[in-house]
C-alpha cells in the first residue's frame, strides 16, 4: 500500500502565476488540511507555482477535491530557479464517477526516475487546456517520499455513498440525509508478512501520532484515487498473529471531508 507520512509532506509557498483569486479563496486554502475549503479563481485556467524554500525531493502531487472536467490535462514540472521548470509529468482528468472529480496525482518519481532529478526548489503545476468552469482546488499535498508496504489489504470496504446519512423511521418511509460532501471510510485488514511491513505500518502510526493527515492509496495502487486521510482512532488494533512471523491488523481511516459538490 503506497503512503506518504505525515512528516514527509511539504508545504509550498504558493504563487498564482495565471488565474485572480476570489476574495475569501486565496492559494493560501491549498495547504490548510482542509479540501473543503479551497482556491477559487475567475477563469478556466490556472498556473501555480510553488516555493519550497531549498532544493526537495518530490515523488509525486496530489491534487484534491477539484472540479476539473473530464479531458483536462494538468502538466506538473519541477525545476531549480522559478522561471525555467522541467518538464516532469502530466495528468489528464477522468469521467467524474457521480457528482465529484476524482482526485489527481502526478507521478513525478515514474517521469524522473533519478531522484536527483526531482530534487528541485520550484514546483509548477499549470493547465494545459481551459476548464468547462472557473477553477476550483481544495487541496494540493507534495509528497517528499512515498513510502510502501506489501501488506495486502483483505477485505477493504470503501463507503459508496458517501455524504448520505440513513435516518431510520419507526413508520412509513425512511428518508436519505443527502449532505452532498465527500468524506468516506474506508475499513479493512492488512497482513504484515515482513519485519520490514510491520515497521512501516508502525512508523506511519508513529509520525502521524494517530491524527495528523496523511496521503495514502487505500485501494494498493498509486494509480488509482489518493485520499488525505487520518486514521479513525488513535491506534490500530492488532489481532493475535498467526504466526511470529505474519501480524494482522484491523484498519480504518477517514477521508477529510471534501465540501459540497460543484
Amino acid at each position: 500500500m503506497p503512503f506518504c507520512r505525515p512528516d514527509r509532506i511539504v508545504v509550498p509557498t504558493w504563487t498564482l502565476t495565471a488565474g485572480t483569486a476570489l476574495e475569501g479563496y486565496d492559494v493560501d486554502k491549498l495547504t490548510d488540511n482542509d479540501p473543503s475549503n479551497p482556491l477559487r479563481i475567475a477563469e478556466p485556467l490556472l498556473g501555480l507555482r510553488g516555493d519550497l524554500g531549498a532544493p526537495t525531493r518530490v515523488d509525486g502531487i496530489a491534487i484534491l477535491h477539484h472540479n476539473l472536467a473530464e479531458g483536462v490535462t494538468v502538466r506538473v514540472r519541477m525545476g531549480a530557479t522559478p522561471g525555467s521548470p522541467d518538464d516532469s509529468g502530466t495528468a489528464v482528468v477522468t469521467a467524474w464517477p457521480g457528482r465529484f472529480a476524482r482526485h489527481l496525482y502526478a507521478n513525478v518519481a515514474a517521469a524522473l526516475p533519478n531522484v536527483a532529478d526531482r530534487t528541485k526548489q520550484y514546483v509548477r503545476v499549470d493547465l494545459l487546456t481551459p476548464n468547462t468552469a472557473p477553477v476550483q482546488v481544495g487541496e494540493i499535498v507534495v509528497a517528499s517520499v512515498i513510502d510502501t508496504f506489501s501488506g495486502i489489504l483483505v477485505d477493504a470496504k470503501p463507503s459508496l455513498a458517501f455524504g448520505r446519512t440513513l435516518v431510520e423511521g419507526k413508520k412509513g418511509p425512511q428518508y436519505i440525509h443527502d449532505r452532498r460532501t465527500r468524506d468516506r471510510l474506508w475499513t479493512g485488514a492488512a497482513v504484515l508478512e515482513s519485519a520490514a511491513d510491520i515497521a512501516a505500518f508502525d512508523g506511519l502510526q508513529q509520525a502521524s501520532f494517530g491524527v495528523r493527515p496523511f496521503l495514502i492509496w487505500p485501494l494498493n495502487d498509486i494509480a488509482d484515487e489518493p485520499i488525505l486521510a487520518r486514521f479513525v482512532e488513535p491506534g490500530y488494533e492488532a489481532t493475535l498473529p498467526v504466526d511470529l512471523t505474519i501480524a494482522h491488523v484491523s484498519i480504518a481511516v477517514r477521508e477529510l471531508a471534501c465540501g459540497e459538490a460543484y
